[in-house]
């Protein structure tokens, strides 16, 4: 593993001498900008109402030889948190700190040796396949966005893609060897696109953490709560179209070990996710489709499957993309009364994987009414109500945090409702 290591620095020092002789040929710009207004009523847990917004702005700078520099910043608050005025005193002054953070930063060079090689190194995002395991944080609310420190070599044809990515989570210790105390991400993730309107992909992803002050009689490694951990996560996922018919299924499973204070747990843990549509040949386009999944949960051994970067959501309620321990069985309608509106409507059953201590395991029923209006090619409007039927594993075997928290009552019955208008050019 130091070897690979060694070999990724060596082509990021190839590939810099390279860029040094490219020239700028032009600069353009990017950005989006993204306004949701929510509010909850989780019964006990009462109620939460608040307007996020998430702006970003982004440069990229083409450079001869097929090189390119991609900078954007962004920033993430709750309407209110950054007043100017303190309306009191009527005394008038900038928020203390400033949150405009460094979203992505990067340097990307195709084509390198004049094969179909490419190489991206610096802080981006890693999307792959359908965001199961590597998604970037930015759907249903909490939109916060998601990057990372990063090398990715890129080997693509018209047939295939292969990826390799070197990340670095957590840097625990500049001083000490390099690699020792930190939190690193090496990931392969292929593609054969080889077969017409349907791709087929394969991955590893190996998350490897090392660090002296773990916490104690904390079951789970990941980013400072382990003194080690090695988590491996193998899959496959198929998607595509045939005929009137739309499908996906992906299937992970993960395995490893975690050394803690309080004694060593496995990694181990299956997920599989899987969904059929059929879009009708009629006014609207009406579209049905019946969903599938299940994340197995932790037990006195293992830790159960971990969503690690996953930008997948089942609930709105239950979590956000960190849902794990459930099982699930959705569907739903969507149609298109006009060409620039969508509404969809779905249900969705789940139910606890591993009990709670009272030994139940159904946690209810969600129901979801959504619409979208593309008021034109850049600004788009969305709207959404939810309403989760709560039982009685509820508040005893919740599935929050990769399994690890319990927040509601038994029988709570929640309630959702957003409205968001997002723009991007």
């Amino acid at each position: 593993m130091r070897s690979f290591k060694f070999m990724l620095i060596a082509a990021l020092v190839l590939s810099m001498g390279t860029m040094a002789y490219a020239e700028l040929q032009s600069v353009t710009t990017s950005g989006s900008l993204r306004i949701r207004g929510n509010t909850y009523d989780l019964d006990t847990m009462g109620d939460m109402s608040f307007v996020e917004q998430r702006t970003k702005l982004g440069v990229t700078a083409d450079f001869t030889d097929d090189v390119s520099v991609f900078i954007e910043v962004d920033t993430y608050d709750a309407w209110g948190a950054d007043f100017r005025s303190f309306y009191p005193t009527g005394v008038d002054m900038a928020a203390p700190g400033g949150d405009v953070n460094m979203y992505q930063a990067y340097i990307n060079a195709a084509n390198m040796y004049d094969t179909d090689l490419s190489l991206r190194v610096g802080r981006q995002e890693l999307v792959f396949g359908s965001e199961f395991i590597f998604g970037n944080n930015d759907t249903s609310s909490f939109f916060t966005g998601l990057s990372y420190d990063a090398l990715r070599l890129t080997y693509a044809t018209d047939t295939w893609t292969l990826d390799g990515v070197w990340a670095k989570l957590a840097e625990g210790a500049i001083g000490d060897e390099f690699g020792d105390g930190d939190v690193d991400l090496y990931t392969l993730y292929a593609s054969y696109l080889g077969l017409e309107d349907i791709v087929i992909d394969g991955y590893w992803a190996f998350i490897r953490e090392e660090n002296s002050t773990p916490a104690v009689g904390v079951m789970g490694g990941f980013l400072g709560v382990a003194a080690e951990s090695d988590l491996h996560t193998i899959g496959a996922r198929i998607a595509g179209t045939y005929g009137a018919f739309d499908f996906e299924g992906e299937a992970a499973f993960q395995f490893g070990d975690i050394e803690t204070a309080a004694g060593d747990v496995d990694w181990e843990g299956w997920a599989i996710d899987m969904e059929l549509g059929y879009t009708f040949d009629a006014s609207y386009q009406p579209r049905i489709f019946l969903g599938f999944a299940f994340l197995e949960g932790p037990d006195s051994t293992d830790a159960g499957f971990n969503r690690v970067f996953s930008d997948v959501e089942y609930s709105e309620f239950l979590a956000n993309t960190d849902l794990s321990n459930f099982w699930m069985i959705n569907g739903g309608v969507s149609m298109q009364p006009t060409e620039s509106t969508e509404l969809a409507l779905v249900i969705s059953y789940f139910q606890a994987d591993e009990d709670g201590p009272m030994g139940d395991d159904d946690l209810g029923v969600e129901l979801g009414l959504y619409g979208t209006y593309h008021y034109s090619e850049d600004l788009i409007f969305n709207a959404g109500y939810a309403h989760f039927f709560g039982d009685e594993a509820l508040g005893d075997a919740f599935v929050a945090g990769n399994g690890t928290a319990t927040v509601f009552a038994d029988d709570d019955d929640l309630d959702y409702l957003f409205i968001e208008t997002m723009i991007s050019f």
